[in-house]
């Protein structure tokens, strides 16, 4: 993870900016069992007493917004839309373009509840997966995906904010392996902690940005710089 250094800006009132393209502790939203720590409050705290003006990309929760005092969390529909263009260029290089159009898949309904407002303007398939849960200990037991029949193309766009160990992806793409698709992945923020293999098993390519200052590489991995999205964002 990484932090773009704080910004002065050129106006007659000096503004310090502080920019962190990942916002830390984002998903530690929550004390998650008694006794937790709550990062995201802590952390909250620490950039409340410094009286900065803060911006972040796709932060996770609206608790980030709730909790940092002058957060701005902006969009990611610039990288989003980048994604599916290079999808549908991809796609326009095949021989067979019998099914060249795109479907984008949410792996959960934290994605779609996310997202959902700024892509249903695409004029593109949209589905959704949810995540099944054991109701007696509450662990996770498997995913639920669309019918194949709903699907207008076998190629497929994944969307979310975080991948972190992937195990969320990889088990839609598990549930999904009948359906013999070309399934792409795009997350804001790639921390990859298990690396890309067993990722790249499963997804013809993925998509990021820079903000986690991920050093993993791989010619199917494209990360896009966020350094001039929020210079332009910001106008400085």
């Amino acid at each position: 993870m990484h932090a773009h250094s704080a910004i002065r800006s050129q106006s007659s009132v000096e503004e310090i900016k502080l920019v962190l393209p990942y916002l830390p502790y984002a998903r530690a939203d929550r004390r998650f069992v008694e006794g937790d720590c709550f990062g995201l409050e802590v952390f909250a705290e620490l950039l409340n007493g410094l009286g900065l003006s803060v911006y972040t990309l796709d932060a996770h929760s609206v608790s980030s917004r709730n909790l940092v005092k002058n957060l701005t969390d902006l969009c990611p529909s610039t990288f989003i839309n980048k994604a599916i263009e290079d999808v549908r260029r991809g796609v326009s290089n095949l021989t067979d373009r019998s099914q060249d159009s795109l479907t984008l898949l949410f792996p959960d309904d934290g994605a779609k509840k996310r997202y959902a407002g700024f892509v249903t303007g695409l004029n593109i398939t949209i589905l959704h997966c949810a995540k099944v849960r054991d109701k007696a200990s509450g662990h996770l037991s498997g995913f639920s995906v669309p019918a194949l029949s709903e699907f207008d193309s076998k190629n497929v766009l994944m969307i979310d904010d975080i991948c972190d160990g992937g195990g969320t992806f990889l088990g839609v793409a598990e549930a999904l392996k009948q359906y013999n698709l070309n399934i792409s992945l795009y997350v804001t923020h790639g921390i990859f902690s298990k690396g890309l293999d067993s990722l790249f098993s499963e997804f013809r390519r993925i998509y990021t940005t820079d903000s986690f200052g991920c050093q993993l590489s791989n010619p199917r991995l494209i990360a896009f710089q966020t350094e001039e999205f929020f210079k332009d964002s910001l106008c400085i």
